[in-house]
């Protein structure tokens, strides 16, 4: 039977900051992908309108995702 090293309490804290940035970045990048479907749907007067071309959707989407 083998028994597991126990975390010291760093450890456990560099864990939970490695799962917590993952989780982050998962949002983010699904914020993300959900600002992008939704540009794209905009025709282009549309987009325009609110001052965006089609080839700043990708940067313009990834900037709201990680400041949200």
């Amino acid at each position: 039977m083998k028994f597991q090293r126990r975390l010291s309490a760093e450890e456990e804290k560099d864990e939970i900051m490695v799962i917590s940035r993952y989780i982050r970045l998962v949002r983010a990048w699904w914020r993300y992908n959900e600002s992008v479907r939704e540009l794209a749907r905009l025709n282009d007067r549309e987009l325009a309108d609110i001052g965006i071309s089609r080839s700043e959707i990708a940067a313009i989407a990834w900037n709201n995702a990680r400041n949200t």
